[in-house]
């Protein structure tokens, strides 16, 4: 399976994490993924589930039922994860 990086900027805390991913993931799974991940880093706490992933480019929110790959997500994209 092979990954892909992209560039999750998260407002609440005002910082970017590249994150390696697979494009096959649908968006719901991979908002909740990169939130775990990095709420163990930054010792966040939010409501399960509650994430979204949006494109930075055009403000637009993800549909979580697609996977990264439909969504035309890849290597180097740039996200905003709320």
């Amino acid at each position: 399976m092979d990954k892909i990086c992209i560039d999750v900027f998260i407002p609440g805390i005002n910082k970017s994490y590249d994150i390696m991913i697979a494009p096959e993931m649908n968006i719901k799974t991979a908002a909740d993924y990169i939130f775990k991940t990095i709420s163990e880093y930054e010792m966040l706490s939010i409501k399960d589930g509650s994430c979204v992933l949006c494109s930075r480019s055009n403000k637009k929110i993800l549909d979580g039922s697609l996977t990264l790959a439909q969504c035309e997500i890849k290597d180097g994209a740039k996200l905003i994860l709320v």
